[in-house]
């Protein structure tokens, strides 16, 4: 085997030890929406050229509130401009983890497809001489079409 990017075994009981993690963390952010790709393309997006924008709305909020109207929630403002801030910390993380573990799970699939690549190699050298191999090659023989020659150009 060629590749090999990712040598390592995970438990049953790792398994369910990192998923009982996961629920507590849910469960500590009972907060958490899924939104629809409209629900999505609807919302205004903070990104990081308005991220300064909010932080000087903060200071106009925490220092001039009487210039806002009776109709602005100022409470709610300073509850999701705090949950903001903590809130990137989480999702800064969070966010290098699954990059991590996408990563990891790309490296072990792309493992498996080089190893799987050299084991039909030796299922296609062995087919006619081990009984019941030939109807296996023949199944995955399917994943490797031919490809049609292209006609030579006229002359």
């Amino acid at each position: 085997m060629a590749q090999n990017l990712i040598s390592a075994q995970l438990s049953g009981e790792a398994i369910a030890e990192i998923q009982q993690h996961l629920e507590g963390i849910k469960a500590k952010l009972p907060f958490l929406l899924s939104l629809s790709a409209e629900e999505k393309a609807a919302l205004l997006v903070l990104g990081n050229a308005y991220k300064p924008l909010v932080d000087k709305a903060g200071e106009a909020v925490e220092h001039y509130p009487q210039i806002l109207s009776g109709t602005f929630n100022t409470n709610e403002f300073k509850q999701d401009f705090e949950l903001l801030k903590a809130f990137e910390t989480i999702v800064r993380q969070v966010r290098d983890l699954a990059i991590t573990v996408e990563d990891t799970n790309t490296a072990i699939g792309s493992d498996l497809l080089s190893a799987s690549f050299e084991v039909y190699g030796e299922v296609q050298k062995h087919k006619d001489s081990v009984p019941g191999l030939a109807a296996l090659a023949e199944e995955m023989k399917a994943f490797f079409p031919k490809k049609r020659q292209k006609a030579a150009p006229a002359k």
